[in-house]
């Protein structure tokens, strides 16, 4: 009898990857319609789960084996709604609502940027005070950008203008003089990656400007080049794999993470390393939200 792997996030069986066994629900999301210099974060999603296929799935870090504690169920990718940015937001909205309403902690693998302001919503209407932890290699605060304000370059702006939610932006580096007169006068605090790269004794301040209940967004980008070059946003400097896992168990251990993203991964066809690191990464995080408190 002809053995094959189930086609979903960790190459689960039906035990541990079905919707009523499953505590994270996994909504790859196609999408790159916004991206304005390169093209090709509408394939992340499905290069992450073909890479998540062959992790192993006790971590070393945990010594546990996160899809069997939590459960894992990987959602039917959701179709671009190509009317445009706009309509696609709502459209991601509607999907991860529906997963949060069920109690469920949603992981969405985007895509380019954009895709994640629904999920960000709709998390954080089932909270009172969540916190948006932004590992990003720009700040996102532009107010508009091609025209829309609906962008992927316009993120942060829609969900600390608009939604009026907290935000903490880790890693940046690179952003326009608008984006730094904002800082300067909402009086946002990003960690700036010149001041954190090589470093650990920031984390302690950084949560400090946590509340008890946080979504953790993950632009790849985040990352040096060196370590993920896999990105439609790459920017020189950045965070490495220890310092990020770092920030995040942390996180874990001292607040409580209800959501999550990875997105603006662009694979290169023959070069897996970054789709895999974006895979463990994901699994990294679910397994933070749950096995650290």
């Amino acid at each position: 009898m002809t053995q094959t792997l189930p086609y979903n996030f960790g190459a689960l069986s039906p035990e541990l990857s079905a919707w009523e066994r499953s505590k994270v629900a996994v909504l790859p999301i196609p999408y790159d319609a916004t991206s304005a210099n390169y093209a090709g974060a509408r394939h992340g999603p499905a290069a992450l789960i073909a890479a998540s296929r062959h992790m192993e799935l006790f971590d070393e870090e945990l010594l546990v084996d996160i899809a069997s504690s939590v459960g894992i169920c990987t959602l039917e990718e959701l179709e671009p709604d190509m009317r445009g940015p706009e309509s696609m937001m709502t459209r991601c909205y509607d999907a991860a609502r529906a997963v949060v309403q069920n109690g469920k902690f949603l992981m969405t693998i985007g895509g380019d940027g954009s895709v994640v302001f629904g999920p960000i919503r709709a998390v954080a209407e089932q909270y009172n005070h969540v916190t948006i932890l932004h590992f990003d290699s720009h700040l996102d605060l532009r107010p508009e950008h091609m025209g829309t304000q609906f962008n992927h370059m316009t993120l942060m702006h829609l969900v600390h203008g608009e939604l009026g939610l907290h935000v903490v932006n880790v890693g940046a580096r690179s952003f326009s003089e608008e984006e730094y007169r904002y800082v300067e006068e909402k009086r946002v605090k990003p960690f700036y990656a010149r001041d954190v790269v090589g470093r650990y004794e920031f984390v302690d301040r950084l949560l400090e400007e946590l509340h008890d209940e946080v979504y953790v967004s993950f632009d790849l980008s985040a990352f040096d080049p060196s370590v993920l070059p896999a990105t439609g946003r790459p920017e020189p400097g950045g965070l490495d794999w220890y310092l990020a896992t770092h920030i995040l168990r942390r996180v874990g251990e001292k607040r409580r993470i209800v959501g999550a993203d990875i997105h603006e991964l662009m694979p290169i066809p023959g070069q897996p390393a970054s789709e895999m690191l974006a895979a463990k990464l994901a699994y990294k995080i679910m397994g933070y939200a749950f096995l650290l408190r």
